[in-house]
């Protein structure tokens, strides 16, 4: 412990020690914790960090992906991260515009604002049930092709923009494994496929407002379609299953792509504009 404590004591770079080319900050000699972050030589190719390190005589848990530890690694392209990672901090992986694949484990409660600004590479996303909070900006500039976001009871916080631009807005597609009553349209408005898991009760007001929104599969789960959920979307068709009761007003209003759509026997009552503008 006394050597940790004087490694601290006379830092003399943006680091704390080296291992196997993966630099280290240590965050708790209490807890023997560290975390990842950026060193000498930038990072590059494929990597994968280890979930304990060897350190001295002392074994350090590695926690978090520390603040900027990727950022404008210009050639790193695939990293695996394992369990024992609970944050993914600001602009971990910012502008690494090669990385192609990462995996996020499910031990992951918080990715960071900007975490992965700009990784116009990363075709593919999947957001694991424990994370709870994503920061402002985290996917912004992403060229997201698929996107899943696990099945979850709890509420996620996107933050501002969360998820940012989806690659090819004829081809993009995501699966929402939330509650859509918590959905807000900026978050996935720049996808065309939409599909929600069986944690979707409802779909909420302006959920899907002025997207680019093509096909949507939704759930038995489902009971009620909010005000404007889908207005002024290019919506193409839909069908509502069996469980919609109430569909508010302007709900499908200016879908002036929309050929075709059914309407559930529990429905009793179309509000005002529903369809207007549809053809």
């Amino acid at each position: 412990m006394c050597l940790l404590l004087g490694l601290v004591g006379t830092r003399a770079s943006a680091y704390d020690f080296e291992v196997d080319g993966i630099y280290y900050n240590i965050i708790s000699t209490t807890d023997l914790t560290c975390e990842v972050t950026s060193g000498d030589n930038e990072y590059s190719g494929y990597l994968e960090i280890p979930a304990t390190v060897k350190f001295g005589s002392r074994t350090l848990d590695v926690v978090k992906i520390g603040k900027l530890a990727y950022s404008s690694c210009h050639n790193l392209i695939s990293i695996i991260i394992p369990n024992s990672i609970s944050s993914i901090e600001e602009g971990a992986f910012r502008n690494c515009g090669k990385l192609t694949s990462i995996n996020i484990p499910n031990s992951v409660t918080n990715i960071g604002e900007e975490a992965f600004y700009s990784c116009e590479s990363l075709k593919s996303f999947s957001i694991p049930s424990s994370v709870t909070t994503i920061g402002e900006d985290a996917f912004l500039g992403c060229e997201f092709k698929n996107l899943v976001i696990e099945d979850r009871t709890t509420y996620i916080d996107f933050g501002y923009t969360g998820i940012g631009i989806a690659h090819d807005k004829e081809e993009s597609s995501v699966y929402i494994g939330m509650d859509c009553s918590e959905v807000e349209n900026i978050v996935f408005k720049n996808f065309s496929h939409v599909t929600l898991g069986n944690n979707t009760k409802a779909i909420n007001d302006g959920a899907f407002k002025w997207g680019d929104l093509i096909s949507i599969t939704i759930p038995n789960s489902v009971t009620s379609i909010g005000e404007s959920a889908f207005s002024e979307s290019n919506l193409k068709s839909i069908n509502l299953p069996s469980s919609v009761e109430t569909i508010e007003q302007c709900a499908f209003y200016d879908c002036s792509s929309l050929e075709s759509i059914n309407i559930p026997s529990k429905v009793s009552t179309l509000k005002n504009n529903t369809f207007y503008g549809c053809i």
